[in-house]
Formats: C-alpha cells, sequence, structure tokens
C-alpha cells in the first residue's frame, strides 16, 4: 500500500512538472496590433553552413543539367526553404513550373506561405497572382494586390517602400480589372500612373534640353568680353570676337553672377541658423541630373493607354 501511495504521489509530482515545463515561456495574446516582421534564419555554425551550400550548389548544377528532374527541383526547393533561403525557392519553381505546369496547384500553396514570410517581396506576390489568374480566379488575384485589409498606420513608421505603393503591383492590378471590363476600378489605378508617368516623360525633356556647363568653361566665355572690352580702349587694335562670342559671354558672365548671389544667400541662410555652411555644389562639378524610367514606357506609342485617357477625361 505504501508503495502504491508513493507511485501516485510521484506520478502527481512528475506531471505537474510536465504541465510546467510545457507551460514555460508562454505568454498571454495581446490584443495590441503586432507590427509585422521578417523572420530571419537561425546563425548556423560555419562548417554546417558551408555543408548546405555546397549541397545547394550540386542540386543547383544538376538542376541546370536536367531541368525536368521534378524530385531535384522539389529537394532544392525544399532545402533553401528550411534555410531561410526563400527567395531562392522561389526562383527553383518558377523553372519547375515551366516543365511540369500540372503542379500548379501545389506550387501555389507554396506561394502563400512565401509571402507570409516575405511579404513585402513583389516578385513573389506578382508570380503568385499570375499563377492564381491561370487557374481563371480573378477575385483571389484582385484580393492579393489589394491592401483594403491591412493596416495602413503600419507602413507610416517603416522607411521601405511596401509592397501595394509599387507600380508594378498596381500594372498587374490594373490590367486584372481591365480583363473583368471593371472600367471604374481600371481608370481608378490606372489613372496615378499614366499621371506620373507624363510628369516624369516631361522632366527627362527638361534635363535633356538644358545643358550644364562646368564653371570652368563659364569663366574662359567670359574672359572673352573682358578682353573686347579691353580692346575697345586700344582703338588701333581690332577685336578678336564676333558676335555669337560675344552673346555667349554675356551669357556666361551672368550665369556666373547667378550662382554668385545664388551661392551668397544660401551661406547667408546658413550662417543665420546657426549652421556651417558647406557648399554641396563642386566649382568643377555640376549637379548631375540622371533620366527617370517611365512607369510605362509607350504611353503615347500605345493606342490602349491613349484610349484610356480620353475615357478618362470624358467621365462627367
Amino acid at each position: 500500500m505504501p508503495k502504491k501511495s508513493r507511485k501516485e504521489d510521484v506520478f502527481g509530482a512528475s506531471t505537474g512538472k510536465i504541465m510546467e515545463a510545457m507551460n514555460y515561456g508562454n505568454r498571454k495574446k495581446s490584443m495590441k496590433a503586432k507590427k509585422r516582421v521578417v523572420r530571419l534564419a537561425p546563425n548556423l555554425p560555419d562548417r554546417l553552413t558551408l555543408i548546405i551550400h555546397l549541397v545547394l550548389s550540386i542540386m543547383q548544377l544538376v538542376l541546370d543539367l536536367c531541368p525536368w528532374n521534378a524530385d531535384t527541383c522539389k529537394e532544392a526547393a525544399k532545402l533553401y526553404n528550411s534555410c531561410g533561403q526563400i527567395e531562392h525557392s522561389i526562383n527553383i519553381l518558377k523553372d519547375y513550373l515551366k516543365h511540369h505546369p500540372s503542379e500548379r496547384v501545389q506550387v501555389i500553396k507554396f506561394f502563400y506561405r512565401a509571402i507570409n514570410s516575405l511579404e513585402d517581396s513583389v516578385d513573389a506576390r506578382l508570380t503568385l497572382v499570375s499563377l492564381v489568374v491561370e487557374e481563371k480566379k480573378a477575385d483571389e488575384a484582385i484580393s492579393l494586390l489589394s491592401s483594403n485589409n491591412i493596416n495602413m498606420t503600419l507602413d507610416s513608421s517603416s522607411e521601405t517602400k511596401s509592397w501595394w505603393h509599387n507600380e508594378k503591383v498596381k500594372l498587374k492590378l490594373a490590367n486584372i480589372y481591365q480583363a473583368k471590363g471593371m472600367l471604374e476600378e481600371y481608370v481608378d489605378v490606372i489613372f496615378p500612373l499614366i499621371q506620373e508617368s507624363l510628369i516624369i516623360e516631361n522632366t527627362n525633356i527638361a534635363v535633356r534640353a538644358r545643358k550644364n556647363l562646368l564653371k570652368s568653361v563659364l569663366l574662359e566665355r567670359a574672359r572673352v568680353l573682358d578682353d573686347y572690352q579691353t580692346d575697345l580702349v586700344f582703338c588701333g587694335f581690332r577685336p578678336t570676337a564676333n558676335a555669337s562670342e560675344l552673346l555667349k559671354a554675356a551669357r556666361a558672365k551672368k550665369l556666373l553672377q547667378k550662382k554668385s548671389n545664388l551661392k551668397g544667400e544660401m551661406k547667408a541662410k546658413a550662417l543665420a541658423a546657426g549652421l556651417n555652411w558647406h557648399s554641396g555644389d563642386s566649382d568643377d562639378e555640376p549637379p548631375r541630373q540622371e533620366f527617370k524610367k517611365p512607369l510605362l514606357p509607350q504611353l503615347l506609342e500605345d493606342a490602349e493607354y491613349i484610349i484610356s485617357l480620353l475615357w478618362i477625361y470624358a467621365r462627367p
């Protein structure tokens, strides 16, 4: 009897310890909205990381030689995924689908898991949307590209650009709306892209037309005007500069004076604010303005976009 009682006591104590161990570290669920974060893979030992990269490189070689090998593709994708390298796994599955289109449903399930881990991955989301559209699920594709159910306050604290602000996402959504005949929604999405593309095109034209000259070139041209005025003092000398050169010299001198005045104003404002003055502009290197790539490169050449423009402005 004592032994039986002892066993029950020990068993009861063991159960309590097990339950305590199972509940250790559990936290109460908070009602506060959580920030979306990308979970990073754990740091592995260097030796294990080297082995994994070696295995993956061998698998990649097999994939390049035999892209139709389904088992190798699946194993490589799983291994990349388990190592936290989901983007590499996505690229493998893209190639895998080219040779195994019947596996689209299984790949869609993986991509849903991928966008939960890589929420701001535009490439993964657009690939998933394309697969869903091929399955003739346009409404599901629209929900994947819409930000209606997302807490927009999270975007204000983030420095990176959220996926729903990406131009490729907006353009894909507009194409789906157009294919479904949802013209109102299509115009609402495509109009900001058209507007921004026209602004970029106009800016590029202005940048292309503007010619920034080095300060040394401007000084050289302005010196022609000084030499001309000096020659006028000595009536016996014939002016060496023609009318065109004198016009360039006058413009150069005016531009130098304008730059000098602007720099003086900026310096005065900085000193008045108690700041140290540092001229960001080099005297020899003018600031370079690069061309921006339009969101819709063939906007004015594509009749479809022109019709969209006319339809937009014809709206009451």
